[in-house]
């Protein structure tokens, strides 16, 4: 609150913040799992999921980061993982339609 920002952090807190951010993980790629378990995607789909390592290490600087700085150093890393993420989950839909 000191630099006069109002996001869902600062008004509930760090702890909500680090549970809201890790079950927005896990919707992210528990919702792969599911496209691609009823058949709305293929299975090829499931690519996306090779990324959980930099997922890991993500949420792991958000959970366990002390300060502002190293937080914000977290919130690089899920950067990354968004673009990481979203390469490999595009590169298996591409295996679909050129493997079948």
């Amino acid at each position: 609150r000191e630099s006069g920002k109002r996001t869902f952090v600062t008004m509930l807190g760090r702890g909500v913040g680090r549970v809201m951010y890790v079950g927005l993980l896990v919707g992210s790629y528990g919702s792969m799992v599911i496209v691609s378990g009823v058949g709305a995607v293929s299975i090829w789909g499931l690519v996306g999921l090779a990324s959980l390592v930099w997922a890991y290490l993500a949420a792991r600087r958000v959970l366990t980061g002390k300060d502002r700085r190293e937080m914000s150093m977290g919130l690089v890393k899920t950067a990354k993982l968004h673009g990481q993420s979203g390469m490999l989950y595009a590169v298996g839909l591409g295996g679909a339609v050129v493997f079948g």
